[in-house]
């Protein structure tokens, strides 16, 4: 005897339904929850607080994400410099994504994420290296290179081979190639969008 078909207000699917839409809840308030303590950590960054380079009084800290507040803000500083708030921020978008795409979908176009995640090192990547080329000489809150030691060593490997305006180019090339990946969107189709909206 053949099953009927099931229709979209059967029983199963609004059970599959429901049990992907709350996974994708719960992951995007894990992934929201994250984003928020490193944001909180990283803005209330303190020099005076303990460091992976040096040491700090523990009785007294200030960051507001207490101990592991200050150590990760102070690790990320070391590492990425001003881009330290890019990967809080990259990852509530991505987390948006999953959300919206649901986690079925997601795994079964594994590059729904594969291609933002890349296109997110391309950035943070490329960010590093033009703090570090053109706000060597800022003042920053921080003990660090504005860039941070990744800034440091793509500013090395590109200006081994290009001189600084050479390198300025290839980075913002990399740079707007990531965003083109992150956001699944064309540069010239953003433009003329903007531009045919701005004429309406």
């Amino acid at each position: 005897m053949t099953q009927a078909p099931q229709t979209p207000n059967s029983p199963n699917n609004e059970n599959t339904l429901t049990s992907n839409g709350g996974l994708s809840d719960i992951l995007f308030i894990v992934f929201m929850f994250i984003v928020g303590y490193l944001l909180t950590s990283l803005y209330t960054y303190h020099p005076n607080d303990p460091g992976i380079l040096h040491s700090g009084s523990i009785d007294e800290v200030f960051n507001k994400g207490g101990i592991a507040g200050a150590l990760f803000a102070d690790s990320f500083y070391y590492l990425l410099g001003y881009s330290a708030y890019l990967p809080p921020i990259i990852a509530a978008y991505i987390a948006w994504l999953i959300h919206q795409q649901a986690c079925q979908t997601v795994f079964a176009k594994p590059y729904l994420v594969i291609l933002p995640n890349i296109g997110f090192l391309l950035i943070l990547v490329t960010s590093c290296g033009l703090l570090t080329i053109h706000l060597a000489s800022a003042n920053i809150p921080f003990p660090y290179n504005s860039g941070g030691e990744l800034g440091l060593f793509v500013v090395k490997h590109t200006q081994s081979l290009f001189n600084q305006l050479a390198s300025t180019i290839l980075l913002v090339s990399l740079f707007l190639l990531g965003m083109v990946l992150l956001i699944h969107q064309s540069w010239l189709f953003l433009i003329y969008r903007a531009f045919i909206n701005r004429n309406r």
